[in-house]
């Protein structure tokens, strides 16, 4: 079992709890409540969170991330292995995925 302790301004804090409890790879044991937070000086919280991590080819769930493009385009990819964590508007994918990406203009 592994504990994840965050710290940031509350609604930062509350928004990535919701999110990371919602992770498949993720079994959540259990996790603070509002009242239970620490909060701090200048608005900020502790938050924590008890859970098990299980890696995609233990759950047997495949992962799909869709990308899309300025023009329209849609990118679809399997990911074989990794994880997808969204902190507010950002999104941080690592993995391995099954076939490469089409090459996009620009980049």
């Amino acid at each position: 079992m592994l504990k994840l302790k965050v710290e940031g301004p509350e609604g930062e804090v509350q928004a990535f709890m919701n999110d990371f409890t919602n992770n498949p790879q993720c079994s959540i044991k259990s996790c603070s409540q509002p009242f239970q937070n620490d909060y701090l000086e200048n608005d900020e919280t502790n938050s924590f969170c008890y859970f098990d991590y299980h890696p995609l080819h233990e759950i047997g769930k495949a992962m799909v991330v869709t990308f899309q493009t300025q023009n329209g385009e849609d990118l679809t990819f399997s990911l074989e292995y990794g994880k997808v964590i969204r902190v507010g508007n950002i999104v941080h994918i690592t993995g391995k995925i099954s076939s490469f990406l089409p090459q996009i203009a620009g980049w």
